[in-house]
């Protein structure tokens, strides 16, 4: 190990061979950290300055590969001697306080963090317990510190996205945790979930946009949003783990501080949701359905149900509207949202058309006027975001390219909830009907060289129920033309264009 650059083919060959066969051995893993020395530096220095010298060579131009598979090996044996506290706290303290330390260079910003987190996200398996201590401890330093940014971590902070960024490899270790995630973004356990969101600058944060989907899901700051994902719905992003159902109390902990954090407290905070959190956002208000549809559809005096969120449904239309920026995301929320609607409907039976007093069944009819404030407040959500773009014809020719039913037909597939929540063929009949109904209209309304005005994006939602209800309706044998239906489509209009009233002025500020 000391010879590092110094050796020899056959022996970075016998070197390779060596980590490679026993780094997955506690003895020896320990046995190699504690004998560690470089330069007379030993213990948790030595590992700090072996982890620079071999992540150089591992980039270098003479037996990178080699070099990279000593690395990675490296982080193995870490990551096996610190398992279960191998090291023993001192050891760990030690290694932390080193970290802290500012590194050699003349302009004193600190490259030891960074040796760190680079050698953890090289390939080992890190426990909780441990991913925890460095992430906890990393986020205090930062955000105790005088300077931040490319001041405390060197010009290779903001090269390019996420590259310096010492907070990058360990956000790539825990994506893959949610256990681990929901430790460390616990509002009730430290302040890392509100300095993330909202008080830290991230590398080339305001160059998001332009980044390629694979850049910024590999950004530093798009590895966090995979980690706020995991901690607020228990699953890693794209995993094939079974959702949790119910979130636990730290997982709505998670979700209501993320909300209300990024919806803010005044209108124009919409416009602040950063590119890289825009689909870790859609995909937890996706998970968090049942709740979502509660704050949007009622005036709730208390916290949601389920989950007991106690967000505004003015932070969560601010949230949903940072989202549909990009109509793909947005997407999966109107989806998610519309099925939990055709999933409510389909639990009433014959009763809903029930005439009481000449009025529907009061249940039936409170959930109809429910449901249609509901899409009425995602609706003035699509709306206010073609208006804000409405000189951006490139804007309004994505959008509407990617409403295109068949593209929204694929997207519905990947709602959160579609296969571990079955809504069964008739809820499913309803969620046909309806998206099919708002994504004709939406592509027809944003159609400017034909509509002239944008004001009819304000009623593209307006049908969906009335569509839902008639296919239910028909499910019973019930006439288009019954007085009972009418008054139920009325009824939902009625709620629909109040809530976009409501979402523009309380939410949005306008009128």
């Amino acid at each position: 190990m000391s010879k590092a650059g110094s050796l020899s083919d056959p022996e970075l060959k016998q070197l390779q061979d060596i980590m490679a066969a026993n780094a997955e051995n506690k003895d020896f893993s320990t046995t190699l950290l504690n004998g560690l020395n470089c330069g007379g530096k030993t213990g948790p220095d030595a590992l700090l300055e072996y982890s620079k010298v071999y992540g150089d060579l591992a980039h270098g131009n003479h037996n990178a590969k080699g070099y990279q598979d000593v690395y990675g090996n490296l982080s193995t044996v870490l990551a096996t001697a610190t398992r279960d506290g191998g090291m023993g706290k001192d050891w760990e303290d030690g290694l932390l306080k080193a970290a802290r330390r500012p590194g050699d260079s003349a302009a004193g910003w600190n490259d030891n963090y960074p040796a760190l987190t680079s050698l953890m996200g090289a390939g080992g398996n890190f426990d909780k317990a441990f991913l925890l201590k460095a992430g906890n401890d990393l986020v205090d330093y930062e955000r105790t510190s005088k300077t931040k940014g490319e001041d405390l971590w060197g010009p290779n902070w903001s090269l390019r996205a996420g590259a310096g960024d010492p907070l990058g490899p360990l956000m790539k270790q825990m994506r893959s945790d949610p256990a681990a995630a929901e430790e460390f973004l616990d509002p009730s356990r430290n302040k890392n979930l509100t300095y993330l969101l909202k008080d830290r600058s991230w590398p080339n944060q305001d160059l998001e946009g332009k980044l390629s989907p694979d850049e910024l899901r590999n950004s530093s700051h798009g590895m966090f949003g995979q980690v706020l994902e995991a901690g607020a719905t228990g699953r890693g992003p794209n995993s094939s783990q079974p959702p949790v159902r119910p979130h636990d109390a730290t997982m709505n902990r998670i979700m209501d501080t993320a909300l209300s954090t990024l919806g803010g407290d005044k209108a124009g905070d919409q416009n602040n949701l950063a590119v890289a959190l825009r689909r870790p956002m859609a995909d937890m208000v996706a998970d968090y359905v049942a709740d979502t549809h509660d704050i949007l559809s009622k005036d709730l005096p208390g916290p949601s149900e389920p989950g007991g969120l106690n967000a505004t449904r003015e932070q969560l239309l601010r949230v949903i509207r940072g989202t549909a920026e990009d109509p793909e995301v947005y997407s999966l929320i109107h989806l998610a949202e519309t099925q939990e609607v055709a999933r409510r409907m389909a639990e009433f039976g014959p009763e809903a058309f029930r005439d009481v007093n000449e009025r529907p069944d009061p249940k039936f009819e409170g959930f109809v006027n429910a449901a249609g404030k509901a899409l009425g407040a995602l609706d003035a959500v699509q709306a206010d975001t073609i208006t804000d773009h409405k000189s951006d014809e490139q804007f309004k020719v994505n959008w509407k390219a990617k409403m295109d039913y068949h593209y929204i037909g694929t997207l519905a597939n990947m709602i959160p909830g579609k296969d571990w929540l079955p809504v069964g063929d008739i809820a499913q009949r309803y969620v046909d009907v309806a998206t099919s109904d708002w994504a004709n209209k939406v592509n027809a309304a944003i159609d400017t060289k034909a509509q002239g005005d944008l004001s009819s994006l304000y009623t593209t939602g307006q049908s969906q129920m009335q569509v839902m209800l008639k296919a239910k309706a028909d499910q019973f044998g019930v006439p288009g033309r019954d007085i009972l239906l009418g008054q139920l489509t009325d009824s939902a209009n009625v709620h629909y264009y109040t809530s976009i009233v409501q979402a523009h002025n309380a939410a949005f500020g306008k009128g």
